[in-house]
């Protein structure tokens, strides 16, 4: 067992995929779009609360 778990580890971690820097572009695309994405939100609901809140009065 020890054996088989050091062969998969040190495959894993000699992958070409691991030991290649991979421009990591994507990642910073998906978090900016998140953000302006929540940002959205927020003000949909804010704006979504004034309306409600003039009704009323």
């Amino acid at each position: 067992m020890r054996k088989a778990c050091h062969n998969i580890l040190y495959t894993v971690a000699n992958a070409s995929i691991v030991s290649n820097e991979v421009s990591a572009t994507w990642v910073v695309w998906v978090v900016v779009c998140d953000c302006v994405i929540a940002a959205l939100l927020v003000l949909w609901i804010i704006l979504t609360v004034r309306k409600y809140r003039r009704k009323d009065k």
